[in-house]
């Protein structure tokens, strides 16, 4: 009895917009814990200054980065699925009791546009300025010099998180999807132009891929020698950029309304939270026909070549972003950020074609980006 009635005080607070619920991921990687937490504080936290929704969050799994989860503890109730308290467990029982349609107070308010573009959840005191001085002077990185931080999708973070939850981790861990894998050399010219053009580049990420010899030189391996927890927000909240080649590691500048820029996206097309992010999608080419699918074939595949099983079947190959490709992207979105890009009205006509191609995908979350000015100049062919 006592069971039913909280979840029926549970379940009219929710409808009222008193409570509500977070429906944590349970496959553990920090993409799927950032993004269903962060834009439901920026919503709807920061638009109730009177009387706030309670956000409560209940984690299947031990949370990816515990010095996020501790950040955004400052709006959100966190329990552990380990915890043995009642009234945890009860509220896991609420969530597939009733559908929550959001409550009459929340809809009065709720206005359009991407949550990642209003004001980031967690304030940044002097400490955080004391601390990621101390960070970037442990990396050799002077406190004044911009960085760019830079990640890789690979295999060793795959493996790790299988190692970790088995079989809940979800298919994308699989090997199969290692065919979305980049090669790293081909960011190489991208990083060296960083560095002539007086960036630091940050390698990012946790149980990241190790990087060839070649980029010691120009890349300051915190991956793999120095990160922690706490490190990955301080990093994340002043860099200039994030670049990501496929990794999950665009929350530590999405959630402090830093750009990113994502090259050799595999779910097409997938363009980032934000209207400042920019990314270059991995194209398909079918060895039968011998050309490249067009944008809108590429759409209607969905992320089935994402699984090489699907690809070798097919006779599909994915065509990975090239160096020069790279290059250009990062090269855009620096003049971007300084004022100095210039786009033409052809280039605004690309857009809208390519737009009308991409909204018949809608993908799972709120994407706000756009597709590369110069990489869709290369293939502005493919919109046919």
């Amino acid at each position: 009895m006592k069971y039913r009635t909280l979840q029926v005080i549970i379940s009219l607070s929710v409808r009222l917009g008193i409570v509500h619920l977070i429906d944590v991921s349970p496959k553990g990687r920090i993409t799927q814990f950032a993004e269903r937490i962060e834009p439901l504080i920026r919503r709807k936290f920061f638009r109730h200054k009177i009387a706030p929704p309670i956000l409560i969050a209940v984690l299947p799994t031990p949370a990816p980065n515990e010095a996020l989860e501790r950040f955004f503890s400052k709006h959100v109730f966190f329990f552990s699925k380990e915890d043995n308290r009642w009234f945890p467990r009860h509220i896991r029982g609420s969530f597939h009791s009733f559908k929550r349609p959001p409550g009459f107070l929340l809809r009065l308010t709720k206005r359009p546009g991407s949550p990642w573009e209003m004001r980031p959840s967690g304030p940044r005191d002097n400490e955080w300025v004391v601390e990621t001085n101390e960070l970037l002077k442990l990396l050799g990185v002077e406190e004044d010099r911009p960085y760019v931080l830079f990640g890789l999708r690979g295999s060793p973070y795959y493996e790790a998180i299988r190692a970790e939850l088995g079989d809940d981790a979800g298919p994308e861990t699989l090997p199969d999807t290692y065919v979305r894998n980049p090669d790293p050399v081909s960011y190489l010219s991208a990083v060296k132009k960083l560095n002539e053009l007086g960036f630091a580049v940050i390698y990012f990420g946790v149980h990241a891929p190790r990087l060839p010899e070649t980029f010691s030189q120009y890349v300051v391996d915190y991956a793999n020698r120095f990160r922690t927890p706490r490190g990955d927000l301080l990093l994340g909240h002043r860099c200039t950029f994030l670049l990501t080649g496929g990794a999950g590691v665009w929350p530590f500048a999405s959630i402090f309304n830093r750009p990113v820029a994502y090259s050799n996206t595999y779910i097409p097309f997938y363009g980032g939270y934000a209207s400042g992010d920019r990314f270059t999608p991995q194209l398909l080419f079918s060895q039968t026909e011998q050309r490249l699918l067009t944008f809108r074939e590429m759409v209607e595949t969905g992320s089935k070549y994402s699984f090489q099983s699907n690809c070798v079947r097919d006779r599909i190959t994915r065509q990975k972003n090239s160096s020069e490709e790279i290059l250009d992207h990062v090269l855009e979105m620096v003049q971007l950020l300084n004022g100095t890009f210039i786009t033409s009205p052809d280039d605004c006509l690309l857009h809208q074609q390519f737009s009308t191609i991409q909204v018949l995908s809608p993908p799972p979350v709120e994407c706000h980006g756009k597709i590369s000015t110069t990489f869709l100049r290369r293939y502005a062919y493919l919109l046919d």
